[in-house]
Formats: structure tokens, sequence, C-alpha cells
């Protein structure tokens, strides 16, 4: 989030400060926590005691449904994940980005069914269905901030609007990602998954996330959701993992985000155990 103080203008004669906090990226709900904490500090008012929120469930876990059979759709899921697909091939950003926003909410368990979920990640992952665009364009947004891969030779400067789209992007890709990595290991299906599909794994995503571990300084919601990636990755591929650097990586993004970044501290710290 952003901060600015505002003082009056030099013809007024006042000691009033106006405070102004904004939030750019990030979970709205740990926003509203810290503003609350910020204003009440502002102010010179003890800050209230925050009340910790329970983990969202799945759907599935909602007591409304217990004992109620739920029919799978498969064509309605195919169809839903169909849209996502073709959202993210045109050649609009709006589009883009609303195909990735679907794509984030399909792999969710708190947004939707299992089998959609399970449909969706599979995709993510493996490019199941005879078709690997899904992934491909992950991986492009894992790589390069960009659907259309590489764009560095271009040489073009970007403006603040092109640059917060594409930071957009791949935080929703590494959310993706994340989403379907922490479903098939509780399905206990990313052991299979990790040894079919290695050399992704090893070659792609991988240096990805410690890439991005790596830039905690600049991007640290982006490191977050890579060491919370990598947390997860640990008990099927714990020697690649560390072997390519994650633990150094790791431990210095953990250096930093003590003084600035709670929830990349924590995650570090869990990663950092998970790999050693």
């Amino acid at each position: 989030f952003r901060i600015r103080l505002f003082a009056p203008s030099g013809d007024i004669d006042s000691t009033t400060t106006i405070v102004e906090v904004q939030r750019r990226k990030g979970s709205a709900f740990n926003f509203s926590k810290d503003c609350r904490a910020i204003l009440d500090a502002a102010e010179g008012r003890a800050s209230s005691p925050q009340t910790k929120m329970p983990p969202l469930k799945p759907i599935s876990a909602m007591s409304c449904l217990q004992g109620i059979k739920i029919d799978n759709d498969d064509d309605n899921d195919r169809a839903d994940l169909k849209a996502t697909e073709e959202l993210l091939s045109m050649d609009q950003s709006d589009s883009n980005l609303l195909g990735l926003e679907n794509l984030e909410e399909l792999t969710r368990q708190s947004s939707t069914s299992q089998n959609a979920v399970r449909l969706a990640t599979k995709n993510v992952v493996s490019g199941e269905d005879d078709s690997t665009s899904i992934r491909a364009a992950i991986t492009s947004l894992l790589q390069h901030s960009s659907l259309r891969g590489d764009q560095s030779h271009l040489r073009t400067s970007k403006d603040e609007i092109e640059t917060d789209y594409d930071e957009r992007m791949h935080n929703l890709s590494l959310s993706v990602v994340h989403n379907a990595l922490s479903f098939m290991a509780e399905e206990g299906s990313l052991t299979e998954l990790t040894r079919m599909h290695s050399g992704w794994f090893r070659d792609t995503l991988i240096p990805v996330l410690i890439r991005d571990v790596d830039g905690a300084r600049d991007r640290p919601h982006d490191a977050c959701l890579a060491a919370k990636c990598l947390h997860c990755l640990a008990p099927y591929a714990q020697r690649s993992i560390a072997d390519a650097g994650a633990v150094e990586a790791l431990v210095e993004a953990q250096s930093f985000a003590a003084d600035n970044h709670a929830s990349l501290a924590n995650m570090a710290d869990r990663a950092i155990g998970a790999l050693r």
C-alpha cells in the first residue's frame, strides 16, 4: 500500500495533517486491518485488538450442502475452461486479464467445485485434454510477465499503466500456480504429476519461483506467492529446489521481510524449514 501525508497550504494557520492510505495490490482484508492501525496511530489512539478470521473452506464443506448429492457437470466445467482459454488467446489486454482472473477463480477451492478445480489445475500443470495453451500462457506469464513471450528485444519503454498491468498478470499467474499446487497436494496427485512433468517443474517453474523470491525487495507480494509455491513443492522436489539455490534466496527474502512484510517472512521461514 501507499501512505501519503498532506499538510495545509502556507496561508492556512493549521496544524492538521491529512493521512491518505491507498491499497495498490495484495489482500484487501489485510489492508483494511493495516489501514485502521495506521489511521489510529495518526490520531494518537491505541489500535484495537484484531480478530483472527478462520481460513476459508471449499464450497463443498458448507454445512448447508452436507448430505446433498451434487452432480458434477463435466460439460459445463469444460465450457468454462474453454471460454477462459479463448480469452487468454485474444489480442486484447482487458480480455486477457479477464481470462486470467477466471482461471484464478477456477483453480481456487473456495470459489468453485472440486471437479472444476481438478480440471483447471490439470490444464495448468500438464496441459491435458489435448490442449497445452493454458499451460503455455501461464509459462509465458511466469517467465516474461507477458502472454507474447520475451518482449525485451523490442526495446520499448512502458508507462506506469502498462507496467502495473504486467505486474498484475504475473501476480495472478503465480496465484493460479499456487492454487493448482495446493489442490494437487491435498488430493495426492502432485507426486505423480511432478514425476511425469519433471522437465517443466525443474527447468521452468522452480527457476521462476526462485527468481521471484530473489526480487522480494521490489515485489514482495510476488515473492510471498513464490515462497508458498516452493513450500508446496518441497516434499516432492526438495533436492531440485535446494540445488537451484532456493534456500539462499529464501533466507535473504526472510531477512528483508522481517521488518517489512510479515506474510512473506512467515512463508519464507516455513519454506526454509521444509527444504532443510
